[in-house]
């Protein structure tokens, strides 16, 4: 882009009229179903590469079927994997980039589907300016983020593209970087975790560090039941005691997972759940 003689193109996504215009050219005909149009603009999120891909792919699978100046709906249309496509054409736009850009990209994934680019500067260790260009670059000529002006954030403009490049890292460099993500949220929030505490729930329990994943899922139930929040309440405490569902615990972690448990089961009780909160235990009671 910095060739003089070149002009780069910035992509624009498209609002849901813009996806029906553009979909009746792509296709030739004067009109579009508003069937295709809102299933076309759900997937692509306006991505007009994507727009393009899926409409193609659904005349190409017979999803939809032209004649002469209009397009039908046919019954195959329910039935296309539209998502495993787009998983294709994503993952084809991370092979093309040079090493450093797919890095920042994919380390951002693991920051989650919405993320800040001053903790992914922090995480890439590359200066600021750099990582700005490289996110607008993937906004305006990849077409894969969304800049949010009022949060100052960055998002993946779908939950598909995210959980490709997410998944286009090896999970053991997966759990190496949510890890790593952890401890720099420690170092910029310092003794002031409690407000941030499911963040860091979320990264640790998707590390190696799973002492500090169960603390922090325990610290997030706890949060969360202060709420009166009981559902969340009980997801932390299941995925707390998820990590410690193995063989050969140490006796600090058996004491940890007994406790977890009991105030699962209690927290079960409270909202009703009393078989469930019997198989929790006798779970717990077959595991120790």
């Amino acid at each position: 882009l910095a060739n003089k003689n070149f002009r780069g193109i910035s992509l624009v996504n498209f609002n849901n009229e813009e996806t029906r215009i553009f979909a009746r050219e792509i296709l030739g005909v004067s009109s579009v179903p508003k069937e295709i149009t809102e299933t076309v603009f759900e997937k692509s999120q306006g991505n007009p590469r994507f727009v393009e891909e899926i409409v193609k792919m659904m005349l190409r699978k017979g999803g939809i079927r032209k004649s002469r100046d209009s397009v039908r709906v046919t019954d195959r249309l329910k039935k296309l994997e539209i998502a495993e496509s787009l998983s294709s054409l994503i993952l084809d736009q991370i092979d093309r980039l040079n090493e450093t850009d797919r890095r920042v990209l994919q380390y951002a994934s693991v920051l989650g589907r919405s993320f800040q680019p001053d903790l992914l500067t922090r995480l890439v260790k590359i200066p600021a300016s750099e990582v700005s260009e490289k996110l607008e670059q993937f906004e305006h000529f990849e077409g894969l983020l969304a800049s949010r002006p009022e949060s100052k954030a960055y998002e993946f403009i779908s939950p598909t593209t995210h959980e490709v490049v997410y998944g286009s890292l090896f999970k053991a460099r997966r759990r190496e970087l949510h890890g790593a993500i952890g401890r720099e949220l420690e170092t910029i929030y310092g003794g002031q975790t409690t407000e941030h505490v499911e963040a860091l729930a979320h990264h640790f329990a998707r590390s190696d560090d799973e002492g500090k994943g169960v603390r922090y899922l325990k610290s997030a139930a706890d949060k969360s039941y202060g709420l009166y929040a009981l559902k969340e309440t009980l997801n932390y405490f299941a995925a707390a005691a998820g990590l410690l569902d193995k063989k050969n615990l140490s006796d600090e972690e058996i004491i940890n997972k007994s406790e977890i448990v009991k105030r699962q089961g209690w927290v079960l009780k409270l909202t009703g759940n009393f078989n469930d909160a019997s198989q929790v235990h006798d779970r717990h009671t077959v595991t120790d």
